[in-house]
């Protein structure tokens, strides 16, 4: 899942979270954003960006320092949301699910270790669908 993401002195600044400075991380959005509530209706909103970056962690880091806020996955900053570092905006809304592709090839020749790292993604894979 992929949330909006703040620190908690930056979501204090403003009475609505689209006031906020985007951090925005190209090439997956620029200042528009697309959320989706649970249910999956889509809402469409239009930030001033502050940033923009073509590398989610340097998103994670410019978030860290306060500079925006950011659609990031929870996967990333799971320890900084437990610590309170930083806090989700729009807790009702996330962004759309992002698939992955992974291509390789044909079994013959295939490294023992290339066979568990595939293995384990799809095992990971179907337990997040699950």
């Amino acid at each position: 899942e992929r949330i909006l993401a703040a620190t908690p002195q930056l979501a204090k600044t403003s009475r609505a979270w689209t006031d906020l400075p985007l951090v925005s991380l190209a090439p997956f959005y620029d200042t528009t954003l697309d959320l989706y509530s649970a249910r999956g209706r889509r809402s469409r909103f239009d930030l001033k960006r502050k940033l923009q970056t073509n590398n989610i962690a340097a998103a994670k880091s410019a978030v860290l320092l306060g500079v925006g806020v950011a659609l990031l996955p929870t996967w990333m900053i799971a320890d900084e949301l437990e610590r309170k570092q930083l806090v989700r905006i729009a807790p009702d809304l996330a962004g759309k699910p992002l698939d992955v592709s992974v291509a390789y090839a044909p079994d013959r020749g295939r490294p023992l270790r290339v066979r568990r790292f595939i293995e384990v993604l799809t095992d990971e894979f179907r337990k997040s669908r699950s």
